[in-house]
């Protein structure tokens, strides 16, 4: 496992490249997120029509794509990055 000390300090925390890449993946995602909010009555028209309920439907498929998240996350951490389904896959492959 690496290690998570600053180099040349000898203490504690996070590398400068590490924090850059936490910091511009962050910025990314909540893009990702302001943007769907500020489009939701666009897409609640175009795919939903003019009802009154186009915005909730809208909004609950962004609450449930936000809720499955981290069941996305296990799938692809736990069998298709590092996993038994990623080995079987590169074993084979090879």
């Amino acid at each position: 496992m690496p290690s998570l000390l600053v180099p040349g300090s000898g203490r504690p925390g996070l590398s400068r490249g590490r924090l850059a890449i936490a910091v511009v993946s962050t910025v990314v995602e909540w893009y990702d997120f302001t943007l769907f909010l500020f489009l939701s009555s666009v897409l609640s028209r175009v795919f939903f029509g003019d009802s009154p309920t186009g915005v909730l439907m809208t909004l609950g498929t962004f609450a449930v794509s936000y809720l499955l998240r981290p069941v996305g996350g296990l799938v692809f951490g736990m069998w298709v990055i590092g996993g038994e389904g990623a080995r079987f896959f590169w074993r084979r492959w090879r």
